[in-house]
Protein backbone atom coordinates (compact mmCIF):
# COMPACT_ATOMS: atom_id res chain seq x y z
CA UNK A 1 0.00 0.00 0.00
CA UNK A 2 2.54 2.52 0.26
CA UNK A 3 4.06 1.65 -3.15
CA UNK A 4 0.33 2.84 -4.12
CA UNK A 5 0.32 6.20 -1.35
CA UNK A 6 4.38 6.75 -3.09
CA UNK A 7 2.49 6.29 -6.78
CA UNK A 8 -0.03 9.07 -6.59
CA UNK A 9 2.19 11.36 -4.83
CA UNK A 10 4.11 10.96 -7.67
CA UNK A 11 1.14 11.53 -9.86
CA UNK A 12 -0.39 14.41 -8.39
CA UNK A 13 -3.65 12.85 -6.36
CA UNK A 14 -5.06 14.69 -3.60
CA UNK A 15 -4.02 12.49 -0.28
CA UNK A 16 -6.76 13.45 1.78
CA UNK A 17 -8.89 12.49 -0.99
CA UNK A 18 -7.51 9.24 -1.73
CA UNK A 19 -6.99 7.79 1.82
CA UNK A 20 -10.93 8.58 2.46
CA UNK A 21 -11.43 6.29 -0.47
CA UNK A 22 -9.35 3.40 0.78
CA UNK A 23 -11.35 3.86 4.22
CA UNK A 24 -14.27 3.52 2.42
CA UNK A 25 -12.68 0.34 0.57
CA UNK A 26 -11.42 -0.88 3.39
CA UNK A 27 -14.20 -0.59 5.77
CA UNK A 28 -16.38 -2.67 3.23
CA UNK A 29 -13.71 -5.38 3.18
CA UNK A 30 -14.28 -6.10 7.22
CA UNK A 31 -17.96 -5.78 7.98
CA UNK A 32 -20.82 -7.34 6.20
CA UNK A 33 -19.45 -10.33 4.76
CA UNK A 34 -22.06 -12.58 6.27
CA UNK A 35 -23.96 -10.76 3.42
CA UNK A 36 -20.98 -10.91 0.55
CA UNK A 37 -20.20 -13.86 -1.47
CA UNK A 38 -17.68 -12.42 -3.17
CA UNK A 39 -15.84 -8.71 -3.06
CA UNK A 40 -13.05 -7.99 -5.78
CA UNK A 41 -11.51 -4.19 -5.16
CA UNK A 42 -9.06 -2.43 -7.68
CA UNK A 43 -7.48 0.81 -7.92
CA UNK A 44 -6.10 2.19 -11.30
CA UNK A 45 -4.79 4.59 -13.15
CA UNK A 46 -5.28 5.69 -16.94
CA UNK A 47 -2.54 7.62 -18.70
CA UNK A 48 -3.60 8.87 -22.17
CA UNK A 49 -1.21 9.98 -25.33
CA UNK A 50 -1.74 10.69 -28.65
CA UNK A 51 0.31 10.80 -32.18
CA UNK A 52 -0.26 11.57 -35.32
CA UNK A 53 0.71 9.58 -38.77
CA UNK A 54 4.55 9.37 -39.87
CA UNK A 55 3.21 10.46 -43.32
CA UNK A 56 1.90 13.92 -41.99
CA UNK A 57 3.41 17.19 -40.26
CA UNK A 58 4.10 18.64 -37.33
CA UNK A 59 4.06 22.07 -38.55
CA UNK A 60 0.34 21.34 -39.72
CA UNK A 61 -0.31 20.65 -36.30
CA UNK A 62 -3.07 23.54 -35.48
CA UNK A 63 -3.50 24.94 -31.96
CA UNK A 64 -7.14 23.44 -31.45
CA UNK A 65 -5.50 20.10 -32.82
CA UNK A 66 -2.97 20.46 -29.55
CA UNK A 67 -5.77 20.58 -27.17
CA UNK A 68 -7.48 18.15 -28.94
CA UNK A 69 -5.03 15.78 -27.98
CA UNK A 70 -4.43 16.97 -24.33
CA UNK A 71 -5.45 14.48 -21.65
CA UNK A 72 -5.13 14.31 -17.86
CA UNK A 73 -4.41 11.00 -15.97
CA UNK A 74 -7.51 9.41 -14.29
CA UNK A 75 -7.52 7.38 -11.18
CA UNK A 76 -10.25 4.96 -10.29
CA UNK A 77 -10.94 3.07 -7.11
CA UNK A 78 -13.63 0.30 -7.91
CA UNK A 79 -15.03 -1.92 -5.88
CA UNK A 80 -17.44 -5.08 -6.87
CA UNK A 81 -19.36 -6.63 -4.37
CA UNK A 82 -21.45 -9.89 -5.03
CA UNK A 83 -23.93 -10.62 -3.00
CA UNK A 84 -25.72 -13.96 -2.05
CA UNK A 85 -28.58 -13.76 -4.37
CA UNK A 86 -25.73 -13.12 -7.07
CA UNK A 87 -26.64 -9.27 -7.46
CA UNK A 88 -23.11 -7.55 -8.95
CA UNK A 89 -22.94 -3.90 -7.64
CA UNK A 90 -20.22 -1.86 -8.76
CA UNK A 91 -18.71 1.86 -6.86
CA UNK A 92 -16.29 3.18 -8.63
CA UNK A 93 -15.01 6.42 -6.90
CA UNK A 94 -13.05 9.13 -8.99
CA UNK A 95 -10.89 11.49 -6.60
CA UNK A 96 -10.16 14.06 -8.84
CA UNK A 97 -11.76 17.30 -8.25
CA UNK A 98 -13.21 19.62 -10.81
CA UNK A 99 -10.19 21.91 -12.45
CA UNK A 100 -12.34 24.81 -12.84
CA UNK A 101 -16.00 25.46 -13.32
CA UNK A 102 -18.25 23.32 -15.35
CA UNK A 103 -15.33 21.11 -15.43
CA UNK A 104 -18.15 18.21 -16.38
CA UNK A 105 -15.07 15.69 -16.97
CA UNK A 106 -14.14 15.86 -13.20
CA UNK A 107 -17.66 16.67 -11.61
CA UNK A 108 -18.40 13.13 -11.28
CA UNK A 109 -16.99 11.86 -7.81
CA UNK A 110 -18.92 8.28 -7.98
CA UNK A 111 -21.01 6.00 -9.55
CA UNK A 112 -22.36 3.04 -8.59
CA UNK A 113 -24.40 0.99 -10.88
CA UNK A 114 -26.64 -2.59 -10.29
CA UNK A 115 -29.52 -3.49 -11.04
CA UNK A 116 -31.17 -0.92 -9.68
CA UNK A 117 -29.84 1.32 -12.07
CA UNK A 118 -27.05 4.04 -12.18
CA UNK A 119 -26.28 6.70 -9.70
CA UNK A 120 -24.11 9.71 -10.13
CA UNK A 121 -22.46 11.74 -7.29
CA UNK A 122 -20.53 14.49 -7.18
CA UNK A 123 -17.30 14.89 -4.55
CA UNK A 124 -19.78 16.19 -1.73
CA UNK A 125 -22.01 12.90 -1.98
CA UNK A 126 -25.06 14.81 -3.67
CA UNK A 127 -26.72 13.19 -6.09
CA UNK A 128 -26.44 13.89 -9.77
CA UNK A 129 -28.61 11.81 -11.76
CA UNK A 130 -30.20 8.28 -12.27
CA UNK A 131 -31.18 5.76 -14.83
CA UNK A 132 -33.12 2.45 -15.10
CA UNK A 133 -31.23 -0.65 -15.85
CA UNK A 134 -32.04 -1.37 -18.96
CA UNK A 135 -31.02 -5.38 -18.32
CA UNK A 136 -30.96 -6.35 -15.11
CA UNK A 137 -29.24 -9.86 -15.93
CA UNK A 138 -26.21 -8.38 -16.64
CA UNK A 139 -26.01 -7.54 -13.05
CA UNK A 140 -27.60 -10.86 -11.88
CA UNK A 141 -24.70 -13.45 -12.24
CA UNK A 142 -24.54 -17.38 -12.80
CA UNK A 143 -23.07 -19.38 -9.67
CA UNK A 144 -20.44 -19.99 -11.60
CA UNK A 145 -19.47 -16.86 -13.24
CA UNK A 146 -20.19 -15.39 -9.10
CA UNK A 147 -17.37 -17.77 -7.94
CA UNK A 148 -15.13 -16.82 -10.93
CA UNK A 149 -15.76 -13.08 -10.81
CA UNK A 150 -12.46 -11.18 -11.01
CA UNK A 151 -10.17 -13.83 -12.16
CA UNK A 152 -9.32 -15.04 -15.78
CA UNK A 153 -8.61 -17.96 -17.76
CA UNK A 154 -5.48 -19.28 -17.24
CA UNK A 155 -6.36 -22.33 -20.42
CA UNK A 156 -3.60 -21.19 -23.02
CA UNK A 157 -0.65 -20.68 -20.52
CA UNK A 158 -1.43 -24.13 -18.76
CA UNK A 159 -1.94 -25.64 -21.68
CA UNK A 160 1.10 -24.46 -23.87
CA UNK A 161 1.53 -23.40 -27.27
CA UNK A 162 0.66 -26.33 -29.40
CA UNK A 163 -2.69 -26.33 -27.36
CA UNK A 164 -3.35 -22.98 -27.66
CA UNK A 165 -3.05 -23.70 -31.66
CA UNK A 166 -5.11 -26.62 -31.61
CA UNK A 167 -7.92 -24.23 -29.67
CA UNK A 168 -8.25 -21.38 -31.91
CA UNK A 169 -8.34 -23.64 -34.89
CA UNK A 170 -11.12 -25.20 -33.33
CA UNK A 171 -12.85 -22.27 -32.66
CA UNK A 172 -12.96 -21.57 -36.23
CA UNK A 173 -9.97 -19.38 -36.40
CA UNK A 174 -8.43 -18.86 -40.48
CA UNK A 175 -4.83 -19.20 -39.01
CA UNK A 176 -3.00 -20.14 -36.00
CA UNK A 177 0.57 -20.24 -36.19
CA UNK A 178 4.10 -20.15 -33.09
CA UNK A 179 5.81 -17.44 -34.40
CA UNK A 180 8.82 -17.09 -31.59
CA UNK A 181 6.97 -16.34 -28.13
CA UNK A 182 3.98 -15.63 -29.58
CA UNK A 183 1.07 -17.65 -30.40
CA UNK A 184 -1.01 -15.79 -33.51
CA UNK A 185 -4.41 -16.47 -34.36
CA UNK A 186 -6.29 -14.91 -37.59
CA UNK A 187 -9.76 -14.45 -38.55
CA UNK A 188 -11.07 -12.41 -41.41
CA UNK A 189 -10.79 -8.53 -39.91
CA UNK A 190 -9.49 -9.85 -36.46
CA UNK A 191 -6.04 -11.14 -34.79
CA UNK A 192 -5.28 -12.29 -31.47
CA UNK A 193 -1.71 -12.76 -30.47
CA UNK A 194 -0.66 -14.58 -27.18
CA UNK A 195 2.63 -13.78 -25.25
CA UNK A 196 3.45 -17.13 -23.55
CA UNK A 197 6.87 -15.53 -22.28
CA UNK A 198 5.07 -12.29 -20.58
CA UNK A 199 1.06 -13.57 -19.93
CA UNK A 200 -0.41 -11.02 -22.37
CA UNK A 201 -3.19 -11.16 -24.74
CA UNK A 202 -3.36 -8.80 -28.10
CA UNK A 203 -6.32 -8.54 -30.01
CA UNK A 204 -6.79 -6.39 -32.79
CA UNK A 205 -9.66 -5.24 -34.69
CA UNK A 206 -8.63 -4.08 -38.70
CA UNK A 207 -10.66 -2.42 -41.08
CA UNK A 208 -12.44 -3.92 -44.42
CA UNK A 209 -11.09 -2.92 -47.23
CA UNK A 210 -8.01 -1.39 -46.42
CA UNK A 211 -7.02 -4.16 -44.04
CA UNK A 212 -5.58 -1.41 -41.44
CA UNK A 213 -5.99 -1.32 -37.65
CA UNK A 214 -9.19 -0.08 -36.14
CA UNK A 215 -7.79 -0.49 -33.04
CA UNK A 216 -6.20 -2.66 -30.71
CA UNK A 217 -6.74 -4.47 -26.87
CA UNK A 218 -3.94 -5.39 -25.18
CA UNK A 219 -3.75 -7.16 -21.27
CA UNK A 220 -1.16 -8.34 -19.81
CA UNK A 221 -1.60 -10.79 -16.77
CA UNK A 222 -0.12 -11.70 -13.49
CA UNK A 223 -0.82 -15.03 -11.79
CA UNK A 224 -0.93 -15.06 -8.32
CA UNK A 225 -1.61 -17.62 -5.74
CA UNK A 226 -2.49 -19.88 -9.32
CA UNK A 227 -5.27 -16.96 -9.77
CA UNK A 228 -5.02 -15.05 -13.50
CA UNK A 229 -5.21 -11.12 -12.67
CA UNK A 230 -5.06 -8.39 -14.90
CA UNK A 231 -2.05 -5.40 -14.22
CA UNK A 232 -2.15 -3.49 -17.05
CA UNK A 233 -4.43 -2.78 -20.07
CA UNK A 234 -3.74 -0.59 -23.74
CA UNK A 235 -6.22 0.34 -25.65
CA UNK A 236 -5.54 2.18 -29.27
CA UNK A 237 -8.06 3.56 -31.18
CA UNK A 238 -8.21 6.08 -33.96
CA UNK A 239 -10.02 9.63 -34.58
CA UNK A 240 -9.96 12.56 -36.57
CA UNK A 241 -8.83 16.34 -35.81
CA UNK A 242 -11.06 19.53 -35.80
CA UNK A 243 -8.19 20.14 -39.14
CA UNK A 244 -9.28 16.84 -40.61
CA UNK A 245 -6.50 14.46 -39.90
CA UNK A 246 -6.21 11.45 -38.18
CA UNK A 247 -4.60 10.57 -35.16
CA UNK A 248 -4.17 7.73 -32.66
CA UNK A 249 -5.46 7.56 -28.81
CA UNK A 250 -3.43 5.34 -26.78
CA UNK A 251 -4.85 4.70 -23.24
CA UNK A 252 -2.36 2.31 -20.76
CA UNK A 253 -4.52 1.60 -17.67
CA UNK A 254 -2.20 -0.09 -14.94
CA UNK A 255 -3.77 -1.63 -12.12
CA UNK A 256 -2.26 0.28 -8.73
CA UNK A 257 -3.40 -2.96 -6.92
CA UNK A 258 -5.58 -6.06 -7.36
CA UNK A 259 -7.70 -7.90 -4.42
CA UNK A 260 -10.30 -10.71 -4.77
CA UNK A 261 -12.08 -11.84 -1.91
CA UNK A 262 -13.75 -15.32 -1.41
CA UNK A 263 -16.45 -16.29 1.85
CA UNK A 264 -14.59 -13.51 3.77
CA UNK A 265 -11.23 -14.83 3.06
CA UNK A 266 -8.89 -13.31 1.10
CA UNK A 267 -7.61 -15.20 -2.18
CA UNK A 268 -5.74 -12.73 -3.64
CA UNK A 269 -4.00 -9.25 -3.27
CA UNK A 270 -1.07 -8.00 -5.39
CA UNK A 271 0.40 -4.27 -6.05
CA UNK A 272 3.75 -4.41 -4.17
CA UNK A 273 6.88 -2.75 -6.50
CA UNK A 274 4.95 -2.50 -9.19
CA UNK A 275 6.39 0.35 -11.80
CA UNK A 276 4.07 2.74 -12.79
CA UNK A 277 4.62 2.51 -16.50
CA UNK A 278 5.27 -0.74 -18.00
CA UNK A 279 7.69 -2.13 -20.79
CA UNK A 280 4.68 -4.53 -22.15
CA UNK A 281 3.96 -1.36 -24.59
CA UNK A 282 4.42 -3.04 -28.13
CA UNK A 283 7.12 -1.47 -30.22
CA UNK A 284 4.59 -0.95 -32.85
CA UNK A 285 2.72 1.62 -30.45
CA UNK A 286 4.42 5.25 -30.10
CA UNK A 287 2.61 7.68 -27.85
CA UNK A 288 3.25 11.24 -27.67
CA UNK A 289 4.91 12.75 -24.62
CA UNK A 290 3.16 14.84 -22.35
CA UNK A 291 4.61 18.64 -22.82
CA UNK A 292 6.60 17.37 -25.40
CA UNK A 293 6.37 17.76 -28.98
CA UNK A 294 3.76 15.49 -31.20
CA UNK A 295 5.27 11.95 -31.88
CA UNK A 296 4.12 10.07 -34.90
CA UNK A 297 3.37 6.37 -35.39
CA UNK A 298 3.20 3.87 -37.99
CA UNK A 299 0.05 2.36 -38.74
CA UNK A 300 -0.20 -1.45 -38.36
CA UNK A 301 -1.49 -3.41 -41.32
CA UNK A 302 -2.81 -6.79 -41.12
CA UNK A 303 -0.75 -9.89 -41.26
CA UNK A 304 -0.78 -11.41 -44.73
CA UNK A 305 -2.02 -14.72 -45.00
CA UNK A 306 -1.26 -15.61 -48.45
CA UNK A 307 1.65 -16.40 -50.63
CA UNK A 308 2.13 -13.31 -53.36
CA UNK A 309 4.02 -13.22 -56.91
CA UNK A 310 4.51 -9.90 -58.24
CA UNK A 311 4.75 -8.88 -61.13
CA UNK A 312 2.36 -10.96 -62.61
CA UNK A 313 2.44 -11.54 -65.65
CA UNK A 314 6.84 -11.17 -65.70
CA UNK A 315 9.87 -11.14 -67.43
CA UNK A 316 13.05 -11.36 -65.86
CA UNK A 317 12.47 -11.50 -62.02
CA UNK A 318 9.61 -11.89 -59.54
CA UNK A 319 9.07 -11.14 -55.94
CA UNK A 320 7.80 -13.94 -53.73
CA UNK A 321 5.53 -12.69 -50.41
CA UNK A 322 5.58 -14.40 -48.03
CA UNK A 323 2.58 -14.90 -45.48
CA UNK A 324 3.42 -13.88 -41.74
CA UNK A 325 4.14 -17.61 -40.50
CA UNK A 326 6.53 -18.39 -43.12
CA UNK A 327 9.34 -15.36 -43.25
CA UNK A 328 11.66 -17.82 -41.64
CA UNK A 329 13.34 -21.44 -43.11
CA UNK A 330 11.15 -21.49 -46.28
CA UNK A 331 11.92 -24.23 -49.24
CA UNK A 332 10.50 -22.45 -51.98
CA UNK A 333 10.32 -24.76 -55.44
CA UNK A 334 8.87 -23.61 -58.72
CA UNK A 335 7.39 -25.84 -60.84
CA UNK A 336 5.93 -26.20 -64.66
CA UNK A 337 2.60 -26.94 -66.16
CA UNK A 338 4.27 -30.82 -66.11
CA UNK A 339 4.60 -30.67 -62.27
CA UNK A 340 8.32 -30.88 -62.97
CA UNK A 341 10.74 -28.60 -60.47
CA UNK A 342 12.26 -26.39 -62.56
CA UNK A 343 13.91 -23.90 -59.37
CA UNK A 344 14.76 -24.51 -55.81
CA UNK A 345 15.51 -22.13 -53.10
CA UNK A 346 16.31 -22.00 -49.09
CA UNK A 347 14.78 -18.64 -48.27
CA UNK A 348 16.39 -18.47 -44.62
CA UNK A 349 14.51 -14.78 -42.95
CA UNK A 350 12.28 -12.22 -43.92
CA UNK A 351 8.84 -11.63 -45.88
CA UNK A 352 9.82 -11.29 -49.03
CA UNK A 353 12.28 -13.15 -51.60
CA UNK A 354 13.24 -11.80 -55.20
CA UNK A 355 14.10 -15.04 -58.01
CA UNK A 356 15.76 -14.71 -61.12
CA UNK A 357 13.35 -16.20 -63.74
CA UNK A 358 15.22 -15.17 -66.88
CA UNK A 359 16.33 -18.72 -67.77
CA UNK A 360 12.87 -20.26 -67.65
CA UNK A 361 10.86 -20.12 -70.91
CA UNK A 362 7.60 -18.65 -71.37
CA UNK A 363 4.66 -20.44 -69.94
CA UNK A 364 2.65 -20.80 -66.58
CA UNK A 365 4.28 -21.91 -63.55
CA UNK A 366 3.32 -22.85 -59.88
CA UNK A 367 5.61 -21.41 -56.64
CA UNK A 368 5.41 -23.81 -53.99
CA UNK A 369 6.67 -22.72 -50.35
CA UNK A 370 6.93 -25.48 -47.30
CA UNK A 371 7.69 -24.90 -43.92
CA UNK A 372 7.31 -27.87 -41.37
CA UNK A 373 3.88 -29.18 -42.26
CA UNK A 374 2.62 -26.51 -43.70
CA UNK A 375 2.27 -26.04 -47.56
CA UNK A 376 0.91 -23.10 -49.93
CA UNK A 377 1.31 -22.40 -53.42
CA UNK A 378 0.11 -19.72 -56.07
CA UNK A 379 0.40 -19.28 -60.27
CA UNK A 380 2.52 -16.71 -62.12
CA UNK A 381 2.86 -16.20 -65.80
CA UNK A 382 6.30 -15.36 -67.66
CA UNK A 383 6.21 -14.29 -71.11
Amino acid sequence: MKNVIKLLKFKGVSLSIFSMLLFVLMAGMQNGYSQVKRQVNYCTVKATFCAIPACVNRDSITDLDRVRMMYNDLVECTENVIGMNNHLTITTYYPQEQRYENDYQYKIGKSVVSVEGTFLYDHEGNELSHSESDDDEIFILSDVYAETYGVFNSTYWSAGKDAAIQNLLNAGFIEAYEDGEFVVGILENFEMAINFDEFTIEMRYFNDGDNVLRNLHRTSYAIVNGYTIPIEETMVKYSVLPSGIPYQITEVKSYLYYQVIQDDEEIVFWGEDFPYYSDYLHKSIQPAKKGGDIEQFEEIQKRQTEIKVFPNPAEGQITVSLPFYMDKNVDITLYNTLGVAVLSKHHTKGEKIDIDINALPAGVYVVRCVKDYRVISTRFVKH
